[in-house]
């Protein structure tokens, strides 16, 4: 099966966001990434503890999005770089031992964040999405261009992913899609997550 990465959003989720992203992981999401940028670094990690407590037991794993400090002190399973931040001090996350993530959005990104040592890269965004609004969508064909171009990469598919449209990124070369209003908004992201693991099934 796909992996499913579960992107943050406290905003959208309300007074329930610990129990959102709880239900998220203990119905089949591999990895949840926590994506506040808003927060200051001593609040970002007292919820990281909070997550990481959250999704114990799930088999879900805890990213950190941006901040190395916040991953490290939280022993979070890794941390997720924009491109740019990635090139300039991706070498610290590897000391750090920990798995880095990058987010591309171009064939020559995906590349060089390969060829530099990127555990898995994010490619989007594939499908519309409010969150790119206006911005036209790079479709399949991106995920397929950078499989034929990077056979070896993790490749995880993010933008506007929903159970009815997964199964494309898949087919176009995905290992796992990543989504977060789909989750964060939801009254159900039990039903969510599940009905999105089950349209990415092997």
């Amino acid at each position: 099966m796909g992996m499913i990465y579960v992107v943050t959003n406290r905003k959208q989720a309300g007074a329930g966001f610990i129990g959102v992203v709880e239900a998220a992981a203990k119905s089949g999401a591999n990895f949840i990434m926590l994506r506040e940028k808003d927060m200051e670094e001593c609040e970002l990690e007292k919820l990281a503890h909070e997550v990481k407590k959250a999704i114990s037991g799930s088999g879900a794993r805890l990213i950190i999005n941006a901040n190395l400090n916040v991953a490290r002190n939280a022993g979070a399973y890794g941390i997720h770089l924009s491109f740019g931040d990635f090139m300039e001090c991706g070498g610290e996350a590897v000391r750090q031992r920990l798995k880095i993530g990058v987010s591309v959005h171009s064939l020559q990104e995906a590349e060089a964040a390969f060829k530099k040592g990127a555990d898995y890269i994010l490619a989007g965004h594939i499908f519309e999405t409010e969150c790119k609004h206006g911005l036209r969508p790079r479709g399949v064909e991106f995920l397929k261009q950078i499989r034929r171009a990077v056979p070896g990469v993790k490749l995880v598919a993010i933008g506007g992913i929903m159970p009815g449209n997964a199964r494309e990124a898949i087919s176009a070369g995905a290992d796992g899609v990543a989504v977060m209003s789909l989750v964060m908004k939801s009254n159900s992201p039990s039903e969510e997550v599940g009905r999105l693991a089950k349209s990415i099934e092997y």
